[in-house]
């Protein structure tokens, strides 16, 4: 979803749009921000994009597309949606954006108090900074978290090998596609320009992911892809198609698939090993009479 939300951003930039092509395309970046928003709400951070956009509306003299924006249904369908994903965490929480404390209402009845919420949140950072793990937590969790005393630990136990791993694999990826696709035809030279604001703040949140939260679920994925791969496509623009693309696409797609597949059988026979747990014979998960069941406890109470 964050991948098309930066192609819609890429097309904005596209000379040959009209009027008509500028409106569809904000449309559809609006869409996938209320989407993407809907997923985690962090990711309400990425609205930073609104300037670069609206910096190249000025460049264009098309500013004032925003009106048939506002005229538009699916520009109210997207603040509406984002606007249920903030009171739905609002009514569980009593905050607007949790666990950052500053938007929490605490004469609300229901709101988390605020020293659980302020816990909570240095729960995340301490985990995602590799302070918590099966074997380890840290002794001084605010000395650590501060003045960056965590990123040696951080690349000790986090960095090598699950970062490293993630972008080897893209670095990797992105050679097969450089040495797959280039030719001899080209049809323009290599455009940096092109990423000039967009690829600017990209980097800002990747900064702001590295400094507050290092982990790569909590959005690391997304960003340090499209800082790798995002280069690698702007080179590759500027060959010409020839009669063996669609061969090479194939090629790729397969070769995906293949080492997709592989990885996971391997994962499924080491699983299977590791737990002695066949899925083929026992599908389902096994019960344990001592288990808490909701339907056990509402009996023995009506019994009572």
């Amino acid at each position: 979803m964050v991948f098309l939300f930066f192609l819609s951003l890429l097309n904005l930039k596209n000379e040959k749009n009209k009027i008509n092509d500028l409106k569809n395309e904000l449309i559809k970046i609006m869409i996938l921000m209320a989407l993407i928003i809907s997923f985690k709400t962090f990711y309400i951070l990425y609205l930073i994009f609104i300037f670069p956009i609206i910096y190249l509306l000025i460049k264009k003299k098309n500013l004032g597309i925003f009106i048939e924006i506002f005229k538009n249904s699916y520009f109210y369908m997207s603040i509406s949606l984002g606007f249920l994903v903030i009171m739905s965490i609002f009514f569980n929480t009593g905050c607007l954006i949790y666990p950052l404390t500053f938007t929490c209402f605490e004469t609300i009845d229901w709101t988390i108090p605020l020293h659980q919420v302020a816990k909570m949140k240095i729960h995340y950072e301490v985990w995602s900074k590799a302070g918590y793990t099966p074997n380890f937590i840290v002794e001084n969790i605010p000395e650590y978290i501060s003045n960056f005393n965590w990123v040696s630990n951080w690349f000790n136990i986090y960095f090598f090998n699950k970062v490293s791993d993630f972008v080897l694999g893209l670095l990797f990826l992105s050679m097969i596609l450089i040495f797959t696709f280039s030719n001899k035809n080209k049809k323009s030279p290599f455009n940096f320009k092109i990423m000039d604001l967009n690829y600017l703040f990209v980097f800002i949140l990747f900064l702001e992911w590295f400094i507050n939260h290092p982990a790569l679920r909590y959005g690391g994925y997304v960003l340090i892809s499209i800082l790798i791969f995002l280069p690698v496509s702007l080179y590759l623009e500027k060959y010409k198609f020839n009669k063996f693309y669609k061969i090479k696409i194939y090629f790729i797609i397969a070769l995906i698939f293949i080492i997709f597949s592989g990885r996971n059988i391997d994962r499924i026979v080491k699983e299977h090993e590791f737990y002695n747990y066949n899925p083929f014979k026992e599908p389902y998960y096994r019960s344990v009479d001592n288990q808490f069941r909701y339907v056990d406890k509402f009996r023995e109470l009506s019994n009572n």
